[in-house]
């Protein structure tokens, strides 16, 4: 997962070798808000429906840490739907309240209530957003 930042970008200059110029057309094209969560697969292609949703967001105007925040807790439901042969689309309710179980008891680092309610603010904003 990464984060964007037009910033570190400027800092290094030349990137994959892109112009100056090049970059701040693409930056113009496709804009980015800072903070917003980039989940890249093992083949460095953005991860969907996640991407989107991040850049939804992001383009709404939502917080960089909320984002963040949102971010963790998405790729959190995706591995562990993803060890049940499922993914977003395919999720039952089952599946979401037994994540909420693994999440709140089971897990290394357990959350309490008020951590689990920010998490199901963003798993229900996602599945706004698939819907």
């Amino acid at each position: 997962m990464f984060f964007a930042d037009q910033r570190r970008v400027w800092k290094v200059g030349a990137v994959a070798g892109r112009s100056y110029a090049e970059l701040s057309e693409l930056f113009a094209q496709r804009r980015l808000p800072r903070g917003t969560p980039i989940l890249l697969d093992d083949r460095m292609r953005p991860v969907e429906p996640l991407t989107s949703w991040f850049r939804a967001m992001g383009l709404a105007g939502r917080d960089a840490k909320t984002m963040r925040a949102y971010a963790y807790t998405a790729l959190m439901l995706l591995n562990f739907l993803t060890t049940r042969g499922r993914d977003f689309a395919s999720a039952s309710e089952a599946d979401l309240l037994e994540f909420r179980l693994w999440r709140r008891e089971q897990t290394k680092e357990t959350v309490g209530q008020a951590a689990w309610d920010r998490d199901a603010a963003a798993l229900g904003q996602l599945y706004d957003f698939l819907a």
